[in-house]
């Protein structure tokens, strides 16, 4: 987060301090603001037009570009991220939050804009899919597969995501202050 400008930064500490966003949250709006605003560099100077993305820096965007973006813009956007990089519904819709978190702060929050040029901006629709289990055969399959120095460890971790639908993120956060013997 080097690069970012100024008015980012105030973006992202209110994300950590105000919202309680995690590290990895923040560091996700924080690329997709990177990206669209590379984009938006991109498009409005021809210089930079053969220039990777990548190689483009952020760290001069001001109110003054901020205030010139349309919702056409960010649509133009959300179709170049759908038919040049191949983001699906799920990571536009992402990068669609991301941005409207942004523009409503400083029009909500910092009173930097009259209107939210955005306000209107829709996410993509995602597709709702059921999750997979594993057949009961294929569940003991796996538990028998289990082997190791620690394969009672592992054992344990099996049965709580088969039988608990635990995420591995609710498993890695367990202490074995909380696990009550009995």
């Amino acid at each position: 987060m080097d690069e970012a400008p100024e008015i980012i930064r105030q973006f992202i500490g209110y994300l950590q301090t105000i919202k309680g966003k995690s590290p990895k949250t923040v560091e996700e709006y924080y690329l997709d603001l990177r990206t669209f605003f590379r984009y938006l560099k991109q498009r409005k100077d021809p210089k930079l037009a053969d220039k990777p993305l990548s190689e483009i820096s952020i760290s001069d965007v001001n109110l003054d570009l901020i205030k010139s973006v349309t919702l056409t813009q960010v649509y133009e956007y959300m179709n170049y991220l759908t038919e040049v990089r191949k983001n699906g519904p799920s990571a536009r819709s992402r990068k669609c939050c991301s941005l409207r978190a942004f523009f409503n702060f400083l029009t909500n929050k910092l009173h930097l804009l009259e209107q939210n040029p955005i306000r209107e901006l829709e996410s993509p629709k995602i597709k709702k899919s059921l999750p997979k289990y594993l057949t009961l055969d294929q569940s003991i399959n796996l538990l028998k597969q289990v082997d190791g120095p620690y394969k009672e460890r592992d054992y344990c971790i099996l049965m709580l995501f088969l039988n608990c639908g635990m995420r591995l993120s609710e498993l890695v956060s367990i202490n074995i202050n909380d696990i009550r013997r009995g």
